[in-house]
This record gives structure tokens, sequence and C-alpha cells, in this order.
């Protein structure tokens, strides 16, 4: 991973920087991120996103042993385990709302039809990111702002989304397949 990481430098002293503050903190760093997430593979993930964060606010490092930078690379491996977090979060309830089971209660409750029925193969035959807002929005019945936080995306990326998806749908009907 350093050399990854010293790939990312600009100049000399910055490589050695992030030399020495690797070999001084990687495992401290990915302790740290693993106690707070208790998987190795999410623990390494938050390390390198850290990592990505300390190498772009490189020239805030003054001293690589000292109390103070202790604290601040603590500080982003933190922050950086957060934001992964919640991330996760939004990806796991996301993929909870648009599940199939999802679909087929959707199928179910409403009249079993052989159109429905072909909506919805049609739908989980679409790209992902335009099934995901179709059902977000007709499905659960959310609103394009509701699915721009949940998908952390612009409202206008949602509507295009939308509009987009159900063009396909359109050629789709047209095309035969259903």
């Amino acid at each position: 991973m350093l050399s990854i990481l010293l790939a990312m430098a600009d100049s000399p002293e910055d490589k050695r920087k992030i030399e020495l503050l690797y070999e001084e903190y990687h495992k401290l760093m990915y302790a740290h991120a693993y106690n707070m997430v208790e998987n190795v593979h999410d623990a390494e993930d938050i390390e390198l996103q850290s990592w990505e964060k300390i190498i772009r606010n490189i020239h805030i490092f003054k001293k690589v042993s000292s109390n103070e930078t202790k604290k601040l690379i603590l500080t982003v491996v933190e922050r950086t385990t957060i934001d992964f977090c919640r991330k996760k979060w939004n990806i796991q309830k996301v993929e909870q709302l648009i599940s199939q089971s999802e679909l087929e209660t959707y199928v179910e409750t409403n009249d079993e039809n052989i159109e429905t029925v072909e909506l919805c193969e049609s739908l989980n035959k679409l790209p992902k990111k335009f099934r995901d807002v179709l059902i977000l929005h007709y499905v659960n019945e959310l609103s394009a702002k509701e699915i721009a936080e949940l998908l952390g995306i612009s409202e206008d990326t949602v509507w295009q989304r939308l509009h987009r998806g159900r063009l396909h749908l359109k050629e789709m009907k047209h095309d035969g397949i259903f």
C-alpha cells in the first residue's frame, strides 16, 4: 500500500513525510478503524481513505512524531469511519428498499395482472441506476428529494433518471419485451 500512497505525493519531501508517517502510524490507524467497525475489509478501506485525506493535506503535518500529529491522524480515521458507515448504511438501506421481495409484494397487492408482472420483469432488466430510482419513487413512494438524499445524488439527477428510466421502459414495450 505504501507504494500506492507514495505515487500520490507531489514532491520528494512529501514522499519522505508520507513514508515516515506510514511507518509510524499505519498499524495504529488500522487498529483504530478496526475497533470502530470490527471488520477487516472495512478497516482496510477506511485506512486507505484516511491516507488519501492525509496526503491531500500533507502540508498540515509539521512533525512526524508528536502528540499533535497522532491526535490529528486518529481524528482523520474517526471522521473517515463515520463517513464510511453513513455511506454503507445508506447503501444497505437502498438495497433493502429495492429488494426483489419489495417488487413481488407490489405485484401481489396490485392485481397480479399480466401487465404488472411484465412491468416488474422489465424493471429488473433496466440498468441499476434507473431501476433503483423508479422503484424508490413508484413502489416505495419516496419523493425525489428523499431519493436524492438516500442515494447521495442531486434532485435533478433523480428526475433525469426517472425520465430516462421511463423512456427505457417505453422502448422495451415498443420492442415487444413487455
